[in-house]
């Protein structure tokens, strides 16, 4: 259960021990081209197959990105860092009103899944409890997956 967590909410740790970096000649070529057509302007890019998907990873406006493609060319999964600073207005008011304010935050990220809304995910921690916070784009709260007690 714990792998399924982490593949739909953080995708780039899901797969640690099985990280096989590739040379952008062994990309497919549609992942290449659907890479290519989303994100024009990247240039370097580090590629890894995780079990049957691609994985790039790239810095874009300073955000650290990581887009899953399937060998179809078709996008899984968008996940890019945030911080506070950079978060939509009215998600960072509910955050700061929020349980979880004096929680310690490991990361932020902007979670995009084919057809599903976007979200925001927040990896908390505070003494050896970790959770992972979920918001829409409106700031509403979705739900928490309790990561370790």
């Amino acid at each position: 259960m714990k792998a399924t967590v982490c593949l739909f909410f953080f995708p780039f740790i899901v797969f640690a021990g099985e990280e096989n970096i590739l040379r952008k000649k062994d990309v497919p070529i549609p992942v290449m081209e659907m890479f290519q057509k989303k994100f024009p302007s990247t240039k370097k890019v580090k590629w890894e197959k995780e079990g049957e998907l691609y994985e790039a990873k790239f810095i874009k406006d300073k955000k650290e990105v990581e887009v899953l493609l399937d060998k179809e060319g078709n996008w899984r999964n968008i996940s890019t860092e945030y911080s506070l600073k950079q978060l939509p207005h009215k998600l960072l008011l509910e955050w700061m009103n929020s349980f979880y304010i004096d929680w310690h935050i490991l990361e932020i990220n902007k979670v995009e899944v084919q057809q599903e809304e976007i979200t925001y995910q927040f990896k908390v921690e505070k003494d050896t409890l970790e959770r992972i916070i979920i918001y829409n784009e409106r700031g509403e709260f979705l739900k928490e997956i309790i990561v370790s007690y």
